[in-house]
């Protein structure tokens, strides 16, 4: 059990850095139709409140189901959050990124040259501005041609 809170650590800090450091030049971003996924997921959900929205910054998904193994515009993908509760997420806009150099934070590789991301998010918003808006990030996913 203790490597699999290891591993959601490991994983949370690397996508925590990632969204932080994902708009320098580190990385080339392209917005895709679809994906076929990998096994290295976690959902980041965002509420919308009356006069702010606030987003996790800690994955939420608690299990460990894969997603399907191709992601479309238009899906919509289930999983169980922390809380035990199901969570439908539809897909609105997939931006695909390759990282053009290794990325380090706080003396941690958190992406090396060449590695893949994409992230999922739930409004078309994403493709004017990603902040304040749900997302699944999936470590190591590749476009649809």
């Amino acid at each position: 059990m203790r490597l699999e809170l290891d591993t959601i650590s490991q994983f949370a800090l690397f996508s925590f850095c990632l969204l932080a450091t994902i708009s320098s030049v580190e990385a080339n971003e392209t917005w895709v139709k679809g994906i076929l996924t990998s096994p290295d997921w976690a959902s980041y959900p965002c509420k919308d409140y009356i006069i702010t929205v606030a987003c996790a910054a800690t994955p939420d998904n608690a299990n460990t189901a894969s997603l399907p193994r191709i992601v479309n515009i238009g899906d919509t993908i289930e999983y169980t959050n922390k809380e035990g509760k199901v969570q439908r997420f539809r897909v609105e806009a997939i931006s695909f990124y390759v990282f053009s150099k290794d990325v380090i934070e706080k003396n941690t590789v958190v992406a090396r040259k060449g590695e893949t991301n994409c992230f999922l998010f739930d409004s078309s918003k994403a493709y004017r501005s990603q902040n304040q808006l749900s997302s699944i990030v999936v470590k190591g996913c590749w476009p649809l041609r």
